[in-house]
């Protein structure tokens, strides 16, 4: 009989937690980027320029987001440790599902015993220095509401609609417009 004690390694390939998740009331979200990164970040209610100065927020597609809090990731399944590389603080998490995060040990942002539910995946490999986006959807009250949008590969979506948790229509796919011609990589891609 062998035992290994002390074996650590930087990431257990047994649980995915790469992504955005948003806490029950959709007001606070944390971004694990990979597992050297993350961010947690709300919506940024910026009013004038001199909040833009005294405030660290980004610009995306999707609008402004305040940043509360970065730092590094530590993996350790099903346990996930986020620590702030200002504050020292550390946030606890706790694996429960690809798609839930428990909050085991939060702090003044995050509160203890906060369910996270995701927003985004990203796929558990990375490929080049980058995940592959998996699905994004919302949730509404604890449990997926609206449209959620399935990735396989680069060539296809399928789309899902849902309503307090359950599928209300028969999921549909297409080509991926985000994806630009291979053959023509000019060419800019079009949506429906």
């Amino acid at each position: 009989m062998f035992f290994i004690f002390g074996l650590s390694l930087g990431f257990s390939q047994t649980i995915n937690p790469f992504g955005s998740y948003s806490n029950y009331y959709g007001n606070v979200s944390v971004w694990i980027k990979d597992t050297c990164y993350f961010e947690i970040y709300k919506t940024a209610n910026l009013n004038n320029e001199e909040e833009k100065e005294i405030i660290p927020y980004h610009s995306s597609p999707i609008g402004s987001y305040e940043i509360l809090s970065t730092g590094i990731v530590k993996i350790d399944s099903p346990i996930i440790k986020l620590k702030d590389t200002l504050t020292n603080e550390e946030i606890i998490l706790y694996y429960l599902s690809n798609e839930k995060l428990f909050v085991k040990n939060g702090n003044r942002i995050l509160a203890n015993k906060d369910t996270l539910f995701v927003t985004q995946k990203l796929s558990a490999n990375s490929l080049n220095g980058k995940r592959n986006l998996k699905y994004i959807g919302h949730w509404k009250f604890g449990k997926k509401d609206g449209n959620w949008l399935f990735f396989f590969g680069s060539d296809s979506i399928t789309y899902v609609l849902y309503k307090n948790g359950i599928i209300i229509n028969t999921p549909r796919s297409r080509t991926n417009p985000f994806v630009r011609d291979a053959k023509n990589p000019k060419t800019q891609p079009t949506t429906r």
